[in-house]
């Protein structure tokens, strides 16, 4: 599921783009989906780092992949 990201201008005039807010039930299930993609990737033979790279390439965020492996590693 890809929600857009609305763009705003301050007034330097450069783009900042705002990523949507999402329901609490809509997070957790993205949440879900990241876990399993990281989990499929260590069974697979990935390193760490070839996850994190790869997910944020995907349009993760480094707080959200590290979220992610610390429950998993946890």
């Amino acid at each position: 599921m890809f929600f857009p990201a609305k763009e705003i201008r301050v007034p330097t005039s450069e783009k900042i783009l705002v990523a949507p807010k999402l329901p609490i039930s809509l997070m957790k299930k993205e949440k879900s989906k990241l876990i399993e993609q990281i989990k499929k990737a260590f069974a697979a033979g990935f390193t760490k780092d070839e996850i994190e790279e790869a997910m944020l390439r995907r349009g993760w965020t480094k707080e959200e992949i590290e979220k992610a492996f610390k429950e998993i590693l946890a």
